[in-house]
Protein backbone atom coordinates (compact mmCIF):
# COMPACT_ATOMS: atom_id res chain seq x y z
CA UNK A 1 0.00 0.00 0.00
CA UNK A 2 0.92 3.72 -0.69
CA UNK A 3 1.53 4.40 3.14
CA UNK A 4 4.57 2.17 3.49
CA UNK A 5 5.92 2.99 -0.39
CA UNK A 6 8.66 5.59 -0.87
CA UNK A 7 8.67 5.94 -4.35
CA UNK A 8 4.92 6.33 -4.64
CA UNK A 9 4.96 9.28 -1.97
CA UNK A 10 7.64 10.59 -4.06
CA UNK A 11 6.08 10.84 -7.10
CA UNK A 12 3.29 12.23 -5.82
CA UNK A 13 5.20 14.83 -4.67
CA UNK A 14 6.98 14.93 -7.81
CA UNK A 15 3.73 15.66 -9.73
CA UNK A 16 2.65 18.31 -7.72
CA UNK A 17 5.77 20.35 -7.31
CA UNK A 18 5.30 20.43 -10.91
CA UNK A 19 1.73 21.08 -11.46
CA UNK A 20 0.33 22.65 -7.65
CA UNK A 21 0.23 26.61 -7.69
CA UNK A 22 -2.46 26.00 -4.02
CA UNK A 23 -1.22 26.68 -0.95
CA UNK A 24 -2.49 24.35 1.09
CA UNK A 25 -1.84 21.36 -1.89
CA UNK A 26 1.71 22.33 -1.77
CA UNK A 27 1.48 22.20 2.11
CA UNK A 28 -0.13 18.58 1.71
CA UNK A 29 3.04 17.67 -1.04
CA UNK A 30 5.48 18.44 1.82
CA UNK A 31 4.03 16.20 3.93
CA UNK A 32 4.08 13.73 1.21
CA UNK A 33 7.90 14.26 0.80
CA UNK A 34 8.58 13.97 4.47
CA UNK A 35 6.70 10.16 4.54
CA UNK A 36 8.78 9.08 1.51
CA UNK A 37 11.88 10.50 3.10
CA UNK A 38 10.79 8.85 6.79
CA UNK A 39 10.65 5.55 4.57
CA UNK A 40 13.97 5.86 2.82
CA UNK A 41 16.94 8.38 2.23
CA UNK A 42 16.32 10.04 -1.35
CA UNK A 43 18.08 13.21 -3.23
CA UNK A 44 15.71 14.02 -5.28
CA UNK A 45 13.07 14.12 -2.37
CA UNK A 46 15.51 16.36 -0.28
CA UNK A 47 15.56 18.75 -3.40
CA UNK A 48 12.03 17.90 -3.79
CA UNK A 49 11.29 19.34 -0.12
CA UNK A 50 13.57 22.92 -1.28
CA UNK A 51 11.51 23.43 -3.86
CA UNK A 52 8.12 22.77 -2.42
CA UNK A 53 8.75 24.91 0.61
CA UNK A 54 10.66 27.84 -1.69
CA UNK A 55 7.08 27.88 -3.51
CA UNK A 56 5.12 28.26 -0.14
CA UNK A 57 7.89 31.01 0.62
CA UNK A 58 9.43 29.04 3.36
CA UNK A 59 13.44 30.15 2.09
CA UNK A 60 15.15 29.03 5.37
CA UNK A 61 13.10 25.37 5.55
CA UNK A 62 13.95 25.30 1.65
CA UNK A 63 17.65 26.06 2.18
CA UNK A 64 17.94 23.48 4.94
CA UNK A 65 16.46 21.13 2.75
CA UNK A 66 18.81 22.02 -0.25
CA UNK A 67 21.72 21.64 1.77
CA UNK A 68 20.86 18.33 3.28
CA UNK A 69 20.82 17.30 -0.79
CA UNK A 70 23.79 18.76 -1.20
CA UNK A 71 25.34 17.14 1.86
CA UNK A 72 24.22 14.05 0.62
CA UNK A 73 25.42 14.36 -2.82
CA UNK A 74 28.71 15.29 -1.75
CA UNK A 75 28.96 11.96 0.62
CA UNK A 76 28.39 10.06 -2.40
CA UNK A 77 30.71 11.83 -4.88
CA UNK A 78 27.82 12.63 -6.46
CA UNK A 79 27.29 15.55 -8.89
CA UNK A 80 25.59 18.70 -6.85
CA UNK A 81 24.57 20.61 -9.90
CA UNK A 82 20.84 20.59 -9.12
CA UNK A 83 21.16 21.47 -5.57
CA UNK A 84 23.56 24.22 -6.17
CA UNK A 85 20.57 26.06 -8.44
CA UNK A 86 17.93 25.65 -6.02
CA UNK A 87 20.43 27.12 -3.73
CA UNK A 88 21.06 29.78 -6.01
CA UNK A 89 17.19 29.81 -6.71
CA UNK A 90 16.38 30.65 -2.55
CA UNK A 91 18.98 33.07 -2.21
CA UNK A 92 17.39 35.80 -4.85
Amino acid sequence: FAWNNPNQWKDIAIVNVKNIADHLALKQSIKWAERSLQLKDSYDVYLILAILNMKTGNKNEAMEWAQKGRNMALQNKWDTIRADEIISQIKK
